[in-house]
């Protein structure tokens, strides 16, 4: 017996995925083989939950097509995030945070940081507007106490410019434990 959005995700063309989901304590979340797979056979096919900058830039670059920004452009005219202009200045990616941007007086500084906390702000936001996509991703391991422990630096970076920004700067109401987890 399976439910509606099992089926969905896992019946491609009207046939069943040659795998099933497991979980061990010892292995986390795996995939097993219910059948023999043919030799180049597609057997999962998926298009990414979200598109963001990298949460660590080097350089200014588009929040919406990502495209490297040699040059200082104007930026949004609504929270001033930099955008390619023209081409960029109405896209659906950037509407997502520029609307929280907004609302909460934040305009971007020209740091380079305030573009970390982009993508988890737009996965964030799919708590509502894509609930069943929102419950699957937070199904999947975060692994945040081994990248706490092994990795530090990045550690104290995404504290201070990812979950301190979106609680106290925008005041999202979503917990700490939430915001680590999608960023996980």
């Amino acid at each position: 017996v399976s439910c509606d959005t099992h089926i969905g995700i896992h019946r491609n063309n009207d046939q069943c995925a040659p795998f099933t989901i497991g979980h061990s304590d010892t292995m986390g979340n795996f995939m097993l083989a219910t059948r023999d797979i043919k030799q180049m056979e597609l057997i999962l096919r998926e298009g990414p939950v979200m598109v963001g900058p990298y949460t660590r830039p080097d350089q200014p670059h588009c929040v919406e097509c990502f495209k490297i920004l040699r040059e200082p452009v104007p930026g949004c005219d609504k929270c001033g995030y930099p955008l390619c202009p023209d081409t960029c200045a109405h896209g659906q990616h950037h509407t997502i945070e520029c609307s929280l941007f907004t609302d909460q007086g934040w305009r971007y500084s020209g740091a380079v940081t305030d573009l970390a906390a982009i993508p988890v702000i737009r996965l964030l936001t799919m708590k509502t507007t894509c609930p069943d996509l929102y419950s699957r991703l937070m199904r999947l391991e975060d692994h945040n106490e081994k990248r706490r422990e092994e990795e530090p630096d990045t550690w104290s970076y995404h504290d201070q410019h990812v979950v301190t920004f979106i609680r106290d700067t925008l005041q999202m109401d979503v917990s700490e434990q939430e915001v680590w987890a999608v960023l996980g």
